[in-house]
């Protein structure tokens, strides 16, 4: 039997890990993919804007972007 309760923190405070992809209560609403919050990246970008960013570590311009879409085109 426990002789000790258990706190209620959960784990609130604990790194599971680091990563240069998403912070997550830093700022806004809480959760940020490389700097840019969340909630702006779903009004404002599409899902190649996204994908393009999460994997080169910025917005795409619109040459960059174009190519990434006929990219992506290709392989589907």
């Amino acid at each position: 039997m426990m002789s000790k309760p258990i706190s209620g923190a959960g784990l609130r405070g604990q790194s599971a890990g680091s990563t240069a992809l998403c912070t997550v209560g830093l700022t806004g609403t809480g959760l940020t993919y490389r700097g840019y919050d969340i909630s702006e990246l779903a009004e404002k970008a599409n899902f190649e804007e996204v994908a393009h960013m999460l994997l080169k570590g910025h917005l795409p311009t619109q040459t960059e972007l174009d190519a990434y879409t006929a990219k992506l085109k290709g392989m589907r």
